[in-house]
């Protein structure tokens, strides 16, 4: 997705507006389809800001999990970061909507 998402930057140095709904899309649905689960993908884009940043993440937890428990969450973000990233929450939830990765 970082690759991907490089490939998306335009010429005056931002993201695609549509990097989440366009440029990842096809790689998003491969992970849910692989996984069974949904991916979070997030970009920092408002009226008055260029995207200058995303974040993309996806619940590693096995279903089944309780209220409150830990939720363990492969994150991806415009930083170059890409790993595992341990969450309090709820097991079954997708990680941060944050445009960085949340640090453990």
């Amino acid at each position: 997705m970082r690759a991907q998402a490089e490939l998306s930057v335009t010429s005056s140095g931002v993201y695609s507006s549509t990097l989440c709904g366009t440029e990842l899309l096809t790689l998003i649905t491969a992970v849910n389809s692989a996984s069974g689960k949904t991916t979070n993908c997030v970009e920092n884009t408002t009226a008055t800001s260029p995207n200058t940043a995303w974040a993309a993440s996806i619940d590693l937890t096995g279903a089944g999990g309780t209220s409150g428990a830990t939720s363990a969450n492969f994150c991806v973000d415009s930083t170059g970061f890409a790993g595992g990233r341990i969450t309090p929450g709820v097991v079954g939830t997708s990680a941060s909507a944050a445009v960085t990765c949340p640090t453990p």
